[in-house]
C-alpha cells in the first residue's frame, strides 16, 4: 500500500518500486509505507510530542533527506513477518540499507528499527551488505581507503570519497554520480 501523501526523491522511486516487484514475485506483498520524507516543521513536532525515543530534532532525521521511509507489514510487526525478514536479506540488491540494524546499536546510536530503509545506491548497499557494515563504519572505510572499485549485477563501479579540500579523478566516462555523505563529504 503506497500512499502518494508520501514524498521520496526522485531516484529512490525506481528501485523502490522494483524492489516492491521483486518481494511480490516471491510471495511477499503485504507492504505499507508508514512515513518517507519529512518536513523539518513536522519532524520537530513528532520529537516534541513524542520525545527521543520516537523521533530526532528537526535537522537530525534521516526522513527529512528524503532517501529514508519506514516500510511496514499489514501482516504484523516487521521484526516477525515475512515482509521483515526478505526486505533485510534482500534490499541492498536495490540500493536500500536497513539502516538501523539489531546488531548495529552500539555504532548508529539508534534502537534497532526494522521498518527504517535508506536508499544509498549501489554499489554502496551491496559493500555494506557484503562486508556487514552500518553507514557510519562504511563511511569510516570511505574515508581511510578513499576509493576502491567493484563489480555488482555486471557493472564495474568506481567509488572515491573527497571533501571540499580534496581534487578528485573522475574516471573518463560519461556516466558519474556525486553525492554527498551528510558529513560535509563526497
Amino acid at each position: 500500500i503506497v500512499d502518494s501523501k508520501f514524498l521520496l526523491e526522485n531516484l529512490a522511486i525506481p528501485p523502490l518500486k522494483a524492489l516492491f516487484e521483486a518481494a511480490a514475485n516471491d510471495g511477499i506483498d503485504h507492504f505499507i509505507i508508514n512515513s518517507a520524507y519529512r518536513s523539518g516543521k513536522l519532524q520537530q513536532k513528532l520529537y516534541e510530542e513524542n520525545g527521543a525515543a520516537y523521533a530526532l530534532p528537526s535537522g537530525s532525521s534521516e526522513h527529512q533527506t528524503g532517501l529514508s521511509l519506514d516500510i511496514g507489514s499489514t501482516a504484523g510487526k516487521m521484526e516477525n513477518v515475512a515482509e521483515g525478514k526478505w526486505l533485510e536479506e534482500n534490499a541492498h540488491h536495490f540500493g536500500f540499507i536497513l539502516r538501523y540494524p539489531k546488531n548495529k546499536v552500539d555504532v548508529t546510536g539508534i534502537s534497532y528499527e526494522p521498518w527504517h530503509f535508506r536508499y544509498v545506491g549501489l554499489p554502496h548497499s551491496v559493500v555494506m551488505q557484503e562486508k556487514d557494515f552500518a553507514l557510519e563504519e562504511y563511511l569510516t572505510l570511505l574515508k581511510k581507503d578513499q576509493s576502491y572499485t567493484t563489480k555488482v549485477n555486471g557493472t564495474t563501479y568506481f567509488v572515491q570519497y573527497t571533501d571540499r579540500r580534496t581534487k578528485v579523478n573522475i574516471p573518463n566516462t560519461a556516466n558519474f554520480k556525486v553525492s554527498g555523505d551528510n558529513e560535509n563529504g563526497y
